[in-house]
């Protein structure tokens, strides 16, 4: 959460966040996580963002969360050396 908090602070220096989302990934590999770890994470967010804004978790903002999380996830996957795809 944390990572994505930044990640949000920072979408318009997103060439200096890269980096940080790609040595994320290393340490992920130590955690053991894996490619499918990403897809549930995401799905978890949306779940719980769309419980908490109720009606204020409008499509428009569901699509933004998506390509949000979706680009953190595919730096972080690229520090890991996984180049699956995310949905």
């Amino acid at each position: 959460m944390a990572m994505l908090a930044t990640a949000v602070t920072n979408l318009g220096r997103w060439e200096s966040l890269v980096p940080v989302l790609r040595e994320l990934g290393r340490r992920h590999l130590r955690y053991g996580v894996k490619p499918v770890h990403y897809e549930t994470v995401g799905a978890a967010l949306l779940a719980t963002l769309e419980k908490g804004l109720g009606k204020d978790f409008t499509p428009p903002m569901r699509e933004a969360w998506v390509v949000c999380y979706t680009s953190v996830a595919r730096e972080v996957m690229e520090g890991t050396g996984h180049r699956e795809a995310l949905p």
